[in-house]
């Protein structure tokens, strides 16, 4: 146990260091040294969430990567504080995809039933007045062109009641998540799915 835990510490070591720009070759002559590593792991850790990343030293560390996927995030939501707090969590990860923001999720739909323009995955709030997030997704389902298009759509809610949650998986959505109550929630939300969505394969025609 204590074994494996110290590979995924030197794991993510290493996915920090070459994220920061450095090469993590140099740790291989320390592998057997593992209190060393151990406690670099969580200097480095210390210095990238404090406040030494606001001179720029290691502040790449932290900026999720969107490279392999530069197509718009789209967020529907007709919160609009929500809407603003999403697109801050966004700015301060360093996400430069464009984010496109619907109120309406009929005017999504017939957005995405017209547009070529590909998208990197959807956020979507459940409770909405027009029309819900269920109701959205269920006329998606329904139309193979747009569900064919193979974008993750993930849904947003303030409710972690079980029979949401099913209706929502039994609706094909990849991501069921509680809505984040503060800015560095919505920051470790979004650096996930970013990541994720970032080394997840799709249909070569969604490339």
């Amino acid at each position: 146990m204590y074994q494996t835990n110290l590979k995924r510490k030197t794991s993510l070591l290493a996915r920090l260091l070459t994220r920061s720009g450095l090469h993590p070759d140099w740790l291989k002559p320390l592998a057997n040294n593992i209190p060393l590593l151990a406690g670099l792991l969580f200097a480095i850790i210390h210095i990238v969430f404090s406040d030494v990343t606001t001179t720029g030293i290691l502040k790449t560390i932290i900026m999720a990567d969107t490279s392999s996927n530069p197509n718009p995030i789209i967020i529907i939501d007709d919160d609009l504080e929500d809407i603003e707090i999403f697109k801050e969590g966004f700015k301060a990860l360093g996400v430069p995809n464009e984010i496109m923001v619907f109120t309406d999720g009929n005017k999504f739909y017939d957005y995405i039933s017209t547009t070529k323009q590909k998208s990197f995955f959807i956020f979507c709030d459940i409770n909405m007045h027009r029309v819900s997030g269920f109701e959205l997704k269920k006329k998606i389902f329904e139309n193979e062109d747009i569900r064919l298009k193979c974008i993750p759509f993930l849904m947003l809610s303030t409710s972690g009641a079980s029979a949401s949650i099913l209706e929502a998986y039994s609706l094909n959505v990849q991501g069921y998540f509680i809505k984040p109550n503060s800015i560095s929630k919505v920051k470790e939300l979004f650096d996930v799915v970013v990541n994720y969505w970032s080394l997840s394969q799709r249909p070569t025609w969604e490339q």
